[in-house]
């Protein structure tokens, strides 16, 4: 039972997080995700959503340790692999950045921003 609510208030806490549009609410959701790794440390989703919102305002180093995890803890996270290598990408990292999108579109074929990424970084998928 002490499982069942453990799991339960980590995907509270996940549920709670981030939306579109929601800029400045980031750091408080960033808490939220805090609290579900706290309460579940091995939730590939909540290290997953922290390290894309850090991706998406800046915090590269600390997005590409979430999102190292995330894809640790589950290797087939094709999100976490794609916002992985967005991070790369502005961290002027290209190679571990195709490195990445490679991985996403091996894990999901169809994800349409793994392969624009590549093509916008000079390289076809798979090439």
């Amino acid at each position: 039972m002490l499982h069942l609510l453990t799991l339960w208030r980590s995907m509270t806490c996940n549920l709670r997080g981030w939306k579109p549009g929601q800029d400045e609410n980031m750091w408080g959701t960033i808490a939220d995700f805090d609290r579900a790794i706290a309460i579940d440390p091995k939730n590939a989703n909540a290290y997953t959503q922290r390290g894309s919102l850090y991706q998406l305002f800046g915090e590269l180093d600390r997005a590409i340790a979430d999102l190292t995890t995330a894809v640790a803890l589950n290797p087939n996270n094709a999100e976490a692999y794609l916002n992985r290598g967005f991070a790369f990408e502005k961290k002027d990292e290209p190679d571990r950045a195709i490195a990445d999108f490679r991985k996403a579109l091996e894990i999901e074929p169809s994800n349409r921003r793994a392969k624009e990424s590549l093509e916008l970084l000079g390289r076809r998928p798979g090439g």
